[in-house]
C-alpha cells in the first residue's frame, strides 16, 4: 500500500502552489519584525566606524569659531537648500579646521555625505584647503537627481575620483532595506571607501544588483558623536579616529523630517544607514533570500506530513502538530537570519500549513461521512434481507 495516495499528493501540491502566491508587503513587514527582534541581540558595537553628525546650529557655532572672514570668502555668506529639505552650508574656515582635525588622527577614510556642487565651492584662493579636500583619505558625496542623472561634486574637491553617490533607495513602502555598491556604472560612497582603502571586498557581495542590508543593531547602535565634540576641551566623546571610517553626516531631525530614513530597525540618520551598508559590504553580511524552489518543496513536505497527522490522529493532536510546525519554521527562519544571513519568509508556511490543515480536515470529514453512509446502507440492506427472510419463512 503506498504511503500517500494520489488524492493526498495532489491536494498537498495544490496547497504548496497556493502558498507560493507572493504577498510582498506582508512579507516585508514580517521581515522587519524579525530584523528588529534580532537587532537587540547584538552586544558588540562596531569599533571600525564612527558617525559624526552635523546640524545647522552646530555648523553655525563652528562658523563663529573657525569661519572665514567675509573678505576671505570672496562674497556674502552662501547657503544651499539641499534636495532632502535640510540646510547645509559651506565655509572655508570651518572645513579647513574640520578636515585638519580629523585627518590628523589618520582615519582609514573620511566620508563626507554632504553634496557640494560647483556653484557652491571656490577654492582657487585657498590652496591649503584644496590640498586637504583632495587628500586620498577624504571621499566626497555625489548624488543622483530625480532623473537618475549623476551629479558630481565640485571638481576643486575631487582632484581624482575620490567620490561616490550617497543616495539611499527606499522600497515601495518607504523603508530602506536595500543598498547598492554599483548603480548605473557609478560607485557608491561606502564601496569607494572599501575598494580604494586597505580593506578588500569579499567576492560574495553582489556588485550591480541591490542587496538586503544586514543591520547591526537598532538606531544609535553605531558609535555616533556630534561634530562639536571633536573640538571640545573636555572629554572627546568621538574617541580615537585612528584607522576608522569616519562618516560626516547631517544629524537626523524627526520634527523636520530632514535626514531620517525608515529602516527595518527604526528611523536612522543618513550616516547610520550608510554605516550599516559599509559594514555589510566589509563583512560580506548581505542578507540572501532563500530559493523559492527550496521553500516550495519545504511547504510540500509540511503539507504531506500534516496529511498523515490529520487523517490518522485525533482532533487535538492535529492542531497541536500544525502549531508546532509553524513555530518550528519561525524559529528556523530567525536562526537562518541571525547566523547565516538568509531570509526565509514565514508567510508561505503559514498559508501552506493553514490550507493543508483545512483541506485534509475536510477530506477526513468526507471520508467519515462516506464510511457512515456505507454503514447505514449496509445496515439497511441487512434489515431488508432479514425482512425478506422472515416473509419467506412465513410463507
Amino acid at each position: 500500500m503506498p504511503m500517500f495516495s494520489r488524492k493526498v499528493i495532489l491536494r498537498a501540491l495544490a496547497c504548496a502552489i497556493l502558498a507560493m502566491v507572493p504577498f510582498p508587503e506582508q512579507e516585508n513587514q514580517i521581515y522587519d519584525l524579525k530584523v528588529k527582534a534580532l537587532s537587540r541581540t547584538y552586544f558588540n558595537r562596531p569599533d571600525s566606524i564612527v558617525v559624526v553628525e552635523v546640524g545647522k546650529d552646530d555648523f553655525e557655532s563652528l562658523r563663529k569659531k573657525f569661519g572665514a572672514r567675509e573678505k576671505d570668502r570672496g562674497g556674502p555668506w552662501r547657503e544651499r537648500f539641499e534636495a532632502l529639505r535640510n540646510q547645509f552650508f559651506w565655509d572655508d574656515g570651518v572645513y579647513q579646521s574640520l578636515l585638519r582635525r580629523i585627518l590628523d588622527e589618520n582615519p582609514k577614510r573620511l566620508l563626507v555625505t554632504f553634496f557640494y556642487s560647483e556653484s557652491l565651492i571656490s577654492l582657487q584662493e585657498n590652496p591649503s584647503l584644496q590640498r586637504l579636500a583632495r587628500n586620498q583619505a577624504v571621499l566626497w558625496a555625489s548624488q543622483f537627481d530625480l532623473d537618475q542623472k549623476l551629479l558630481k561634486p565640485a571638481s576643486e574637491l575631487t582632484g581624482t575620483e575620490n567620490y561616490g553617490f550617497s543616495n539611499l533607495t527606499p522600497d515601495v513602502d518607504g523603508v530602506v532595506r536595500r543598498g547598492y555598491l554599483l548603480q548605473q556604472n557609478h560607485i557608491s560612497l561606502p564601496f569607494r571607501a572599501l575598494v580604494d582603502g586597505p580593506e578588500t571586498l569579499k567576492t560574495s557581495m553582489p556588485l550591480t544588483n541591490s542587496f538586503l542590508v544586514g543591520f547591526t543593531g537598532p538606531p544609535g547602535f553605531i558609535p555616533t558623536c556630534n561634530v562639536q565634540d571633536l573640538f571640545s576641551e573636555g572629554e572627546n566623546r568621538c574617541g580615537s579616529l585612528k584607522n576608522k571610517y569616519v562618516i560626516l553626516s547631517p544629524s537626523g531631525n524627526i520634527v523636520a523630517g530632514a535626514s531620517l530614513y525608515r529602516t527595518p530597525v527604526g528611523y536612522m540618520s543618513r550616516g547610520e544607514a550608510l554605516a550599516n551598508i559599509l559594514l555589510t559590504a566589509q563583512n560580506a553580511r548581505a542578507v540572501v533570500p532563500v530559493s523559492r524552489y527550496l521553500i516550495f518543496f519545504a511547504v510540500l513536505a509540511h503539507a504531506l506530513l500534516l496529511s498523515k497527522v490529520v487523517l490518522g490522529s485525533p482532533g487535538r493532536r492535529q492542531l497541536l502538530v500544525a502549531l508546532l510546525l509553524l513555530g518550528g519554521e519561525a524559529v528556523v527562519s530567525l536562526l537562518l537570519l541571525r547566523f547565516f544571513s538568509l531570509r526565509m519568509p514565514i508567510l508561505p508556511f503559514v498559508i501552506g500549513t493553514g490550507a493543508a490543515y483545512l483541506v485534509f480536515l475536510w477530506q477526513k470529514f468526507a471520508q467519515q461521512e462516506t464510511k457512515r453512509w456505507q454503514a447505514e446502507k449496509k445496515t439497511q440492506y441487512l434489515r431488508e434481507l432479514d425482512e425478506l427472510k422472515s416473509n419467506f419463512i412465513s410463507l
